[in-house]
């Protein structure tokens, strides 16, 4: 398992296609994809990317929303053997240009007639020299015509962005052979789920016969590597649940890999409906799942398995366990944090000293005892420990290479990973340690029918607890938080009330850093001001004239130049 190969991964879904053409690739929406369309449209794509001058190692942008198009594009740039750029147009004008900016793409991809706003706004965007606009028309073409590309082993072929808990984004970029490992270990971590035996090669029949459900951008890759079929979630903020889980009985979903965000809300709606979630196992991470969730989603997945998952951008999974096990381990120690059980390879988990300033030496050295809350630290074929910083790696005695997660936690007398929270979150305060999942899951322990969202953090100098109230909770509800977080001695500095925490955008599930402490709102506010009074002042020299229309517009017009110099838009 840990050999690297050399092959594309395209090569391997193409493979896969043409043994099953007739086989539903993907549900996306409305729109249902065999694998011979999906073979169709790479083709198709790869021959207008190729035209227009995207060559091997160049990197491409592609700012369309997850969609049939957006996995063809993926693909017919990995046969060309380019680097796909994957990044939200939503994430805020100052991330968006930051991103860009680190991946200098020199191709841009998106739908015709979409985000063509960006090129005006954005300096970063302007400069890109190959502008790709996919239109609805497509010319079918021989899919049998499509070659494969010989790509290098250390040939990259995937960046994506990670907010971090800083709220400042940081690139992270993939080579063929880490995507196929990386899909080897959730074929692993299937085989364990489904009791099959151990295979070195990680290539399972029963997974190209399981019907995939995700929110995840990256997991259909892997069902399109094993040749499965996958219902893909493409709208996490404002899907319909009930359309989803009747999407989900439609096509026969077996296998999940969904955000705590997006389960929680799917099994809330089955609860409410008195109907059982139509799947057999469900896996949830990407976020802290709290325990009135996992009671929420285990009686709704009382006909299959809930499983939840630990893992992090650069290694995925890290460890996982059964619900059930999970809230047994959870109601005899609660205040331990969360059990997310044996690591996904025995040996390759250590736990050392969360204070950075002490983090010298190897591994062992730094490494604590069990129940002693530290960061945590992984090795193994898993880790994309090659695309990491190298503030973030550790060596042990013997040379090899351990990552930091950045996640606090400890390994109890059993070996099961316990989570507390983030180190770079953790409040010290009269020689108290303060973890923020402990602290959340007593706010959420005590509030939960009138809360739905809780952050608890460490950032800067201040201590800030973000909370968002449900849809009925009364105002007074702060005041009661507040009076209890004095109660229980829980140090904050600032604490906030919203009707809506903006989240993550690619899970939902934890807080938007950047636009709680950016003022990208004002940004665009005033933006959206000044164009509105450009508008005004066209419709005054339009109705009565040059005068005073042609004063305004000008004054307007100097107001939105203003504002794209200082946000650096402008040259």
């Amino acid at each position: 398992m840990s050999q690297r190969t050399e092959s594309n991964f395209a090569s391997l879904v193409v493979e896969n296609a043409k043994r099953t053409p007739d086989k539903l690739c993907f549900a996306i929406g409305e729109d249902r994809l065999s694998y011979r369309d999906l073979l169709y449209r790479i083709a198709y794509l790869k021959r207008e990317f190729e035209s227009l001058g995207v060559v091997q190692d160049d990197n491409v942008l592609i700012t369309i929303a997850p969609s049939a198009d957006f996995f063809a594009a993926i693909l017919a740039v990995f046969s060309i053997g380019a680097v796909i750029i994957v990044i939200d147009p939503a994430m805020g004008v100052a991330r968006l240009n930051h991103c860009i900016n680190m991946a200098k793409p020199k191709a841009w991809i998106t739908h015709k007639g979409k985000y063509w706003y960006l090129k005006w706004m954005m300096s970063s965007v302007r400069h890109i020299p190959i502008k790709i606009e996919i239109s609805a028309d497509r010319t079918p073409v021989d899919a049998s015509s499509l070659p494969d590309v010989d790509v290098a082993r250390a040939t990259r072929c995937l960046a994506t962005f990670t907010t971090g808990s800083t709220g400042m984004p940081k690139i992270l970029y993939r080579d063929h052979s880490y995507l196929q490992l990386q899909t080897c270990a959730i074929s692993q971590s299937y085989a364990k789920l489904k009791g099959l035996p151990f295979r070195e090669d990680a290539k399972y029949s029963e997974e190209k016969d399981e019907v995939g459900f995700t929110n995840l951008t990256m997991v259909p890759l892997h069902f399109m590597k094993t040749g499965a079929t996958c219902f893909v979630l493409n709208n996490i903020k404002s899907f319909d649940p009930e359309v989803v889980v009747n999407t989900m009985a439609e096509i026969g979903v077996t296998y999940g890999a969904v955000s705590p965000n997006v389960a929680h809300r799917l099994c809330t709606y089955c609860l409410n409906k008195n109907r059982p979630l139509p799947i057999k196992i469900l896996s949830v991470g990407g976020a802290p799942v709290y325990r009135h969730m996992v009671d929420d989603m285990r009686k709704a997945t009382s006909l299959g398995q809930l499983v939840i998952v630990y893992g992090s951008t650069e290694a995925e999974p890290i460890a996982f366990i059964d619900a059930e096990v999970k809230i047994d381990a959870e109601k005899e120690t609660p205040d331990m944090g969360h059990c997310v059980g044996m690591p996904f390879l025995e040996g390759n988990l250590k736990v050392i000293t969360a204070e950075e300033k002490d983090q010298t030496g190897t591994v062992e050295d730094l490494e604590v005892p069990s129940g002693v809350n530290g960061e945590i630290v992984v090795s193994g074929w898993h880790v994309n420990i090659e695309a990491a910083a190298k503030s973030r790696i550790l060596l042990d005695r013997k040379g090899e290479k351990w990552l930091k997660t950045g996640d606090a936690g400890h390994v109890d007398d059993a070996g099961r990973v316990w989570l507390v929270g983030r180190t770079s979150w953790k409040v010290e305060k009269d020689g108290t340690t303060f973890w923020s999942v402990l602290v959340e899951e007593k706010i959420f322990d005590r509030f939960k029918d009138s809360i739905t969202f809780v952050s608890y953090f460490f950032r800067g100098e201040k201590t800030y607890l973000i909370v968002e109230k449900s849809r009925d909770a009364a105002i007074e509800k702060k005041d009661e938080i507040a009076a209890f977080l004095e109660e229980e001695a829980i140090p904050c500095d600032e604490f906030r009330m919203y009707d809506y925490v903006p989240r993550d955008r690619r899970h939902n599930s934890k807080p938007d850093m950047a636009a709680l402490f950016s003022d990208d709102r004002g940004m665009l506010a005033r933006f959206l001001m000044a164009f509105a009074a450009i508008i005004f002042a066209v419709w005054l020299l339009y109705t009565y004239g040059i005068g005073g229309g042609f004063i305004f517009l000008f004054l307007a017009a100097v107001v939105v130049l203003v504002f794209m110099w200082h946000q650096g838009l402008l040259f």
